[in-house]
Parts: structure tokens; sequence; C-alpha cells
């Protein structure tokens, strides 16, 4: 009895077998192939078990080792024991920031060899906006005066308060960010709560991936128990709590999500390329044919 996933998050392409034959048609699983796996990654052990009709199987995952941390930590939060989900990994695809370096090399090596036929710089300057990787999330808490760096580009800390366009990073996948109070008091609950119906004018908190920080709270056994009590009255039921502003759940968010995203429009982008300079490869010079031969290689790595 067994279950294989195979999923490249740089292709979003999803393949399901349950013990070798495909998901059936309009079933939930064979829905999900269309999905990133972290929309659905948190139901995907009642899935599996409605499709095996119950536990007890090997879940064979091939796929980036990010993702298989997050699969692996998705059955130890809801208690499934090993007997139950026996969990493999296998045939791993390479990380993200991996294909980023394999970006910033096969852009830095158009700069650096020009091709006769072909402008380089006026090809990165047009597709800049794609191939630019973007890190960031929105900010609901006190201003922020220090700006990390995540693969060597800088972190965009935009203040929720001030944000023209809040829906549409949320929609790129930037994660909301809420102080919560420093204690839980009836006068904080008060306040609290009516800082997030202000949100909610804002950001729509059900789309949107929430991170409160817990930096200036009190960290007591009891006020912990009554800050959860207190999420879950306002609907947020799995709150996901965390130490400070640059907590490394976070960078993980920001890793999983948003580098992603720029990964797939290269792909798109170099394909395109490729075939330009495959068409292109037999009527240049042998020296020519050495620097696509060259690019060509460096693209295919992105795949």
């Amino acid at each position: 009895m067994k279950v294989e996933l195979d999923y490249n998050p740089y292709l979003q392409k999803t393949e399901i077998m349950f013990n070798g034959k495909k998901p059936g048609i309009n079933s939930r699983a064979e829905k999900l192939q269309d999905m990133v796996l972290s929309d659905w990654i948190e139901h995907l052990p009642e899935i599996f078990e409605e499709e095996m009709n119950g536990l007890g199987f090997d879940l064979i995952f091939s796929g980036t080792r990010l993702d298989a941390e997050l699969l692996g930590n998705v059955l130890k939060n809801q208690n499934i024991s090993e007997s139950e989900i026996h969990f493999y990994r296998q045939h791993m695809v390479r990380e993200r920031q991996d294909q980023l370096n394999i970006l910033a090399e096969v852009q830095q090596w158009l700069t650096d060899h020009p091709i006769d036929f072909f402008n380089s710089a006026e090809f990165l300057e047009d597709n800049l906006h794609n191939l630019k990787t973007s890190f960031g999330f929105i900010n609901f808490g006190n201003q922020i005066t220090a700006f990390p760096e995540l693969f060597h580009q800088p972190i965009n800390i935009i203040d929720g308060q001030a944000a023209d366009q809040v829906e549409l990073l949320i929609e790129k996948k930037y994660p909301v960010v809420i102080d919560l109070p420093e204690a839980i008091t009836p006068d904080s609950i008060e306040l609290f709560s009516e800082k997030i119906d202000k949100i909610r004018k804002i950001a729509d908190l059900d789309k949107a991936y929430v991170f409160f920080n817990t930096a200036n709270s009190a960290k007591s056994e009891h006020q912990s128990k009554l800050t959860l009590r207190l999420l879950s009255s306002l609907g947020f039921k799995e709150p996901e709590l965390i130490r400070t502003l640059f907590d490394p759940e976070i960078f993980k968010y920001m890793i999983t999500h948003q580098a992603v995203l720029p990964i797939q429009r290269s792909i798109m982008i170099f394909n395109a390329l490729e075939n330009r300079l495959q068409i292109k490869t037999d009527e240049q010079i042998s020296l020519q044919n050495q620097d696509i031969a060259k690019i060509r290689l460096e693209i295919q790595q992105l795949k």
C-alpha cells in the first residue's frame, strides 16, 4: 500500500499515484494536482486517507528538501504515527536558493558574453520585472529600523496602515505580521479587537498568512493561554506565533512562497530564449556555437 507524491514547485507540477493508479476523475486528490502544495498540505493526510480507505500506507515524496520538511511537520503536528503513514523521501528537486543562484549566473553570463545576433542587455532590461526576486511582508506593528536581506536581496517591509495595495501584496504571498499586546487585560483585549477590525477593513485576513509577533508580550504560561484564547475568539484557531519580527519562520515562509514565482517566470522566459538560440546554432561560426551551447546548458539547469 503506497502513495507516491511528486511535486516540482518551479513547474507547479504535482503528480499523485495511489498504488500505481492516478486519482479518480473529479476526486479531491485529482483537483489538487493543479494547486500549489502549500495551499492544501494541511489537508493531505485526510485526503490520502480517503483515497486509500484508511491509514497504514507508505508515502513516497519526490520534491525539494524544504517541501519535504513542511510535509513531515504536517504529519507530526497532526499526531500521525509512522505506522499510519510511513514517510519516505526520494528524487529530491533542487532547492529554491540553488535555483536563484543559477538564475543569477545565467543573467550574469548573458551580461558578460554578448552574442552577435542577440541583444542580451535589451533582453534583460525588458524582462527585469519578471526575473527579479522580491521578498517582504506587511507589518501592522511598530516602526522598523533594521532591514535585513534574504539571499542578498533586501526584504521589503510594508507598513500595512500606509500601503495602497495590500490585497495585491497578499495575492503575491506577502504574509501579514501583527504585534500582540504586552499583556492580556480587559483593556488590551478591547483595543486589540478594535485593531483587528481596522486591519480587516484594509486586508482580507482570511486569504492572508498571518503571523502574530510576541516580541513585546509577557511570556508567562498564563499569558500565553490568554493570548491563544483571545486569538481564537477573533477567528484565528491555529495562530502562528513568532518571537521576533525576523523570526526564522517568516524567512522560511518567504523562501517557500516568494522565491518560487520568479523562478517559474524565469523558466518560461529562458525556455523561449533557448528556442531562439537553438534556431541560430547552425547559422553561427564555431566559437559562437560554443557560446550558445554554454548558455543553453545554463538555462537547462533551471528546469
